[in-house]
C-alpha cells in the first residue's frame, strides 16, 4: 500500500497494489515553502516478504504547466558512484549479512543436522 500525504495538505491518496505494476498520476498540487510531501509504503498487514520494486518521479511544472525541473528515483536517489567505495571492505561485509538474511529467510531453506 502507497499512502501520498502533506504535513500541511493532508493526504492526497492511497493505492493498495500487490504482484503487479500501476502507475499513479497525481493531479497537480501547490506544495508551499516549508511543505513536506510524504511516500509512505507499508505491506498493508499481509507481511510476506520485505522486498518491493517502486519507482516514482516527481515533476515541478510552473504556472503555465510547463516542466521546470523533474527528479527520478532510479537515477537520482543512490547511494555513492565512485567505484572505490563499492570495492570497500565494509561494502562486501554488508552484501555477505544481506545474503546471510536472505538465506535464512528463504522458504526454501533446508536445516542440515
Amino acid at each position: 500500500r502507497l499512502t501520498i500525504t502533506s504535513n500541511q495538505q493532508g493526504q492526497a491518496g492511497q493505492w493498495t497494489v500487490a504482484h503487479k505494476k500501476q502507475e499513479i498520476n497525481l493531479p497537480t498540487r501547490q506544495v508551499q515553502k516549508g511543505e513536506e510531501i510524504f511516500f509512505v509504503l507499508d505491506m498493508n498487514g499481509q507481511l510476506t516478504s520485505d522486498n518491493f520494486n517502486w519507482s516514482f518521479i516527481i515533476k515541478h511544472v510552473d504556472e503555465e504547466g510547463q516542466l521546470v525541473r523533474s527528479w527520478d528515483s532510479i537515477s537520482g536517489f543512490h547511494g555513492p558512484l565512485d567505484a572505490t567505495d563499492l570495492e570497500s571492505d565494509n561494502d562486501r561485509r554488508l552484501a555477505m549479512v544481506d545474503l546471510c538474511h536472505v538465506l535464512l529467510s528463504s522458504n526454501e531453506f533446508a536445516y542440515v543436522d
